[in-house]
């Protein structure tokens, strides 16, 4: 089994960090949840840095790449074929799985990765109407 891959944008600093692994920890509470940024993914001696999902945004990858070969993660922006509208990689709440959301509804993303393009993410692009 493979493990899932996560990236976090940190809305204070922002920068988006890509994750090989994620060490998980859980100490107490429910605000005490941290991620652990393994030591290739910062520039400091510092071996981890933790980091408090209060105060990140984590997206996973949903396992599908687009057309180009990019790595599709929730938040992503695509485009359709060749069509200017972007549309918003999110979950369906019932079904869990990934979708976007377009002028017909929700559509599965597993039918229809291949004719996507990664153009940026929710963060990248917050002036953009999904």
């Amino acid at each position: 089994m493979k493990l899932p891959k996560f990236r976090v944008y940190e809305p204070l600093n922002k920068k988006m960090h890509y994750l090989d692994f994620t060490l998980y920890e859980f100490s107490g509470g429910l605000n005490s949840h941290k991620f652990v940024l393994p030591p290739k993914h910062q520039g400091m001696q510092n071996p981890y840095t933790m980091m408090n999902l209060e105060t990140v945004e984590v997206m996973q990858f949903t396992g599908l790449h687009d057309r180009a070969g990019s790595e599709i993660y929730i938040g992503d922006v695509v485009q359709l074929g060749n069509y200017e509208q972007p549309y918003e990689v999110m979950v369906n709440d019932y079904m869990q799985i990934p979708v976007i959301d377009n002028d017909l509804g929700q559509e599965n993303l597993f039918k229809i990765h291949k004719n996507c393009r990664v153009i940026g993410n929710i963060y990248d692009m917050p002036d953009w109407n999904f």
